[in-house]
């Protein structure tokens, strides 16, 4: 009839089961596997700052802006980079040749290595930088200043300040103790007078030539040379003339060999000596000559020196017992004086003059120091086990 539905025919469920289709359906359903949809960049920036508690779309920003600017101050070139270089201690040439240092340490630090921002300046490794330059002798300060941006550098130059009779032949020494030039042997007094400063050491223990560049007064001499320099006038009431290093013969000996067999000789080498120590130098004994007085003075012969001991470092000690001494000596045996030897630990030697120790030269002159052979290696102790029958 017109208007009536037709009911659908009931499929068999003995055939619905059998169709291809439904088989194919139920195997992708039965093999089927979830896979995640692929996620952008931003939304896992997000979920990581979710992890570190920024769970608000507001703080998460917030981070954003605060790292950028950290960014900004340290890594890029702003109001915290170093906007003006000073140099004190030298001038003129110098000056702006240390200031171009300062600027290509700068400039070639690595873009992780912020060194144009004054907070993250080394200056260790700045003044490592600055070494490199011949002229400079020390780096005595750095100093960073945040409000004027700026760096102060404060050095030492290298300046001559020694002039050493090495073996007859004079050398001009910087303070820092390296060679700086050979001098004219016809003309030193025109060196001295061009130098007014300029201090004088005889070194006898020398016989080769020294080349520029070449250290040669090691750091510890340096220090004695200075200390007695800026002490021995108030203790002595007398400016100093020159310093001396006396001749050291350096014995080296071989290590001994093995003991020979019954009836052959020992090869044992002869023991070898270096007449010369190695430089930079560090000698064993300093004798210090005082100026020569000047007329109507009440005090020391011309000829008066003092022998110091190199090997105990500091001069202090030996200095306060020196003046103690002086003060102990009567007047009238100033005049008499050949030399004082401070070399012993608990007193001092006056030499007076017609006396053994001045009719001979100084007591010791050479030297000889004997330089202790190593020790002979034992082959290692074995044992045997001897089993009893």
């Amino acid at each position: 009839m017109f208007g009536l539905k037709q009911k659908p025919k009931k499929l068999d469920s003995r055939i619905r089961y059998q169709h291809s289709e439904f088989t194919r359906k139920l195997d992708r359903a039965r093999h089927y596997k979830r896979t995640p949809a692929p996620r952008s960049a931003d939304e896992g920036g997000w979920d990581f700052l979710q992890k570190l508690g920024l769970k608000t779309r507001f703080s998460r920003v917030a981070a954003l802006v605060v790292a950028a600017a950290l960014v900004y101050l340290v890594f890029v070139p702003n109001f915290l980079s170093a906007k003006t270089i000073a140099v004190q201690g030298a001038g003129g040439d110098q000056a702006a040749a240390i200031r171009a240092d300062v600027q290509s340490y700068i400039n070639r630090a690595p873009f992780y290595n912020p060194q144009h921002n004054l907070v993250f300046l080394s200056p260790a490794a700045l003044s490592r930088a600055l070494l490199a330059d011949p002229a400079v002798y020390k780096i005595l300060s750095i100093k960073r200043n945040l409000l004027s941006r700026s760096i102060t550098v404060s050095v030492q130059l290298k300046t001559q300040l020694y002039t050493v009779n090495s073996g007859g032949a004079l050398y001009a020494v910087y303070n820092d103790g390296t060679v700086q030039s050979q001098l004219p042997a016809d003309k030193p007094e025109a060196w001295l007078a061009q130098y007014p400063g300029t201090i004088k050491i005889k070194d006898d223990s020398r016989a080769s030539s020294l080349s520029p560049g070449q250290k040669y007064l090691g750091d510890n001499l340096l220090a004695q040379l200075g200390q007695l320099q800026n002490n021995f006038q108030a203790v002595t009431s007398r400016e100093i003339d020159y310093f001396e290093i006396p001749q050291v013969v350096v014995e080296t000996q071989a290590p001994p060999a093995e003991n020979p067999p019954a009836g052959q000789p020992d090869a044992t080498p002869a023991p070898e000596t270096q007449t010369e120590p190695a430089l930079p130098l560090a000698p064993v004994e300093i004798y210090v000559y005082a100026k020569k007085q000047i007329p109507n003075y009440k005090g020391p012969a011309p000829d008066f020196k003092v022998i110091f001991d190199a090997t105990q470092g500091d001069f202090g000690d030996a200095l306060n017992k020196l003046s103690l001494l002086l003060s102990q000596t009567a007047p009238d045996r100033y005049n008499k004086l050949v030399y004082i030897d401070m070399r012993f630990a608990n007193r001092g030697f006056i030499c007076l003059t017609n006396t053994p120790c001045a009719v001979s030269s100084l007591p010791l002159p050479t030297l000889v120091l004997p330089v202790a052979p190593p020790a002979a290696t034992q082959p290692p102790a074995t044992s045997t086990n001897t089993k009893n029958p």
